[in-house]
């Protein structure tokens, strides 16, 4: 499961470069705009990297963490949410 949310992840991040280059999408999070407008590869490694880390934690307690099971769902469900939205957009602006 942590592996799907960081897959997400990933998706999300090249999704949302794709919008802002596009310029049919803002950046929610203000930490991620800045790191967007100060280095793109700087944005997409801190994006895959620090979340990387903590999936692996979560992944390695869920066996022996109700709670870290239940954060990884949890993310996933966000996750899955993000990705939703960017299917909102990119149907928007690619169907014509």
């Amino acid at each position: 499961m942590a592996f799907i949310v960081w897959v997400l992840g990933a998706v999300d991040i090249l999704l949302t470069h794709l919008g802002l280059t596009l310029g049919v999408i803002s950046e929610g999070n203000p930490l991620m705009a800045y790191l967007f407008e100060l280095s793109v590869p700087a944005a997409i490694l801190f994006a895959l990297v620090l979340p990387g880390a903590g999936l692996y934690f979560l992944h390695s307690q869920a066996t022996r963490c109700r709670l870290a099971l239940q954060a990884l769902r949890g993310l996933l469900f966000v996750r899955i949410a993000v990705f939703l939205l960017h299917l909102n957009w990119m149907i928007r602006v690619f169907s014509g």
